[in-house]
C-alpha cells in the first residue's frame, strides 16, 4: 500500500473503522460494567441524577456509561466506585471482566 493512501481514503479527518470482531469485546467489556454500575446504584437507591451529580458529571453521562456507549477513564472509573461505596475491584469483579 502506498504511504498515503490511507489518509487520502479517510479524508474529512474520519478515524478509521475498528474492525467489528476486534472492537466487539471491548464494547461488550464496557456494557458489562455499565450494568455493575446501574446494580450498584440502584441497590443503594439512588437515581442517576443523584450519582452523578455526587460525582460532578452530568446525568446523560452517567446514562452513557451506564449503557456502555462511554468509554471512562480509570479515574472516573475510580469516583465511580468510591461513590457507590464499593472498592473498584468489586466493581470490576461484579461486570465478570
Amino acid at each position: 500500500m502506498e504511504p498515503f493512501a490511507l489518509l487520502r481514503a479517510n479524508r474529512g479527518g474520519r478515524k478509521p473503522r475498528q474492525s467489528a470482531s476486534r472492537s466487539a469485546p471491548i464494547v461488550a467489556g464496557q456494557r458489562a460494567l455499565g450494568d455493575a454500575i446501574r446494580r450498584a446504584r440502584t441497590s443503594q437507591g439512588l437515581t442517576q441524577i443523584e450519582l452523578a451529580e455526587s460525582l460532578g458529571m452530568h446525568r446523560t453521562q452517567l446514562g452513557h456509561v451506564e449503557q456502555g456507549k462511554k468509554d471512562c477513564q480509570l479515574s472516573t472509573l475510580m469516583r465511580l466506585a468510591d461513590a457507590l461505596g464499593l472498592p473498584l475491584s468489586m466493581l470490576v469483579r461484579s461486570a465478570q471482566l
